[in-house]
């Protein structure tokens, strides 16, 4: 079991990944086969099969999603300790898929929406450690892209907030009186938003705390799915350096239980050491605006039978567009002769036909006045 990569979104905040998915996928990893994988870190989701981290590459196989790459490592037959889940019944395990489902779907809207839909830890922290990852000049607009990408889900959440309206053309005092009327009522919003968004993190957290109880993890003496799925979440909601901090002082003042086993899962993930990072180039480059393929190792080691197909290929489309260019070379400027003297004749016929018809009104309206 060797040459297994994970490439996830590059990590901040002491925290091996800024994204929620590709931190559970580094936790999972970690724990059934720690020091057998290593990780790339990227700033070009193009280069993953459904255009979004994480995704796994083992040999000629390429697998996306966290959902995938846990079944893809469970089927392995080398792993030291066997899935997470193995010792779990029937019922725990589909008690465990629902549980990581509900985790996924509104604690994930809660973390996305303090990343990517609040405009002031948009604007003072995601924003400037996302085109901190990104070459020039994708760090300019591929962050836009990425806040777009989650806009829907968070609306149909009802976690995004209207954008204020743009002023039209008024007078100064229209304008002003305008202006503070929208910028109340955006306060207004604001802090309803707020509000709503407290009351589905405390409506979550709850139920997520009484399902803990007073033990380390949820159905064992050892993290499962569930335990790394909800520390990935509520690690990006405790250790980003937040503008505004709010639900990172709920978690911290009213839910110390959670926030704690998040700490705990994490270092039970990386008691083994971290595994060995490399970074992608992140230097400028035309090409970088090309969305490639990635490069398998199918396509790598290819046979010297495919390399003479390759060059005859590309010789064959060399000679066709050698061939087309003299053609054009030897005979293009002759029609292109043709096709001017063609344009002007007809130009020529136009103006006739045009001054036939002028004097053909010019007779009439003399005809008419006498």
């Amino acid at each position: 079991m060797t040459g297994i990569t994970l490439h996830i979104w590059p990590g901040s905040w002491d925290l091996p990944s800024v994204e929620p998915s590709c931190l559970a996928t580094i936790f999972y990893l970690q724990h059934t086969i720690p020091g057998k994988f290593s990780i790339v870190e990227s700033g070009n989701p193009d280069a993953s099969p459904t255009a979004q981290f994480p995704f796994l590459v083992h040999g000629e196989r390429t697998i996306p999603t966290f959902a995938l790459i846990i079944k893809y490592v469970a089927s392995l037959k080398d792993i030291r300790t066997g899935s997470l889940d193995a010792s779990l019944g029937h019922a725990r395990k589909s008690q465990e898929v629902a549980w990581c489902a509900h985790v996924e779907s509104n604690l994930g809207d809660v973390v996305y929406y303090n990343l990517y839909a609040h405009h002031g830890n948009w604007a003072g922290l995601t924003q400037p450690v996302l085109a901190s990852m990104l070459p020039v000049p994708q760090c300019y607009f591929v962050p836009g892209r990425i806040r777009e990408c989650h806009r829907s889900r968070l609306e149909t959440a009802g976690l995004w907030l209207p954008e204020v309206e743009k002023q039209d053309k008024k007078t100064f005092r229209e304008t002003f009186k305008s202006k503070k009327e929208k910028t109340d009522t955006h306060l207004y919003l604001q802090a309803f938003q707020r509000e709503r968004v407290m009351e589905k993190a405390r409506a979550s957290l709850d139920v997520y705390t009484r399902l803990l109880g007073a033990n380390d993890f949820f159905f064992s003496d050892r993290p499962t799915t569930l335990d790394i799925v909800l520390a990935a979440n509520t690690l990006l909601l405790l250790n980003p350096p937040y503008p505004d901090p709010f639900l990172q002082a709920l978690l911290i003042d009213s839910y110390p239980a959670l926030s704690s086993h998040a700490r705990r899962v994490y270092a039970h993930a990386m008691r083994s050491g971290s595994p060995t990072r490399s970074t992608q180039n992140l230097n400028f480059s035309w090409s970088s605006l090309i969305p490639w393929p990635p490069v398998t190792k199918k396509q790598a080691e290819k046979s010297s039978e495919d390399v003479h197909y390759d060059r005859m290929r590309w010789g064959f489309y060399g000679l066709a567009i050698g061939s087309v260019a003299a053609y054009l070379a030897v005979v293009g400027g002759s029609k292109f002769e043709e096709i001017l003297a063609i344009v002007a004749r007809a130009s020529e016929e136009e103006e006739e036909e045009e001054a036939v018809q002028a004097e053909t009104s010019v007779t009439s309206c003399d005809s008419l006045s006498a």
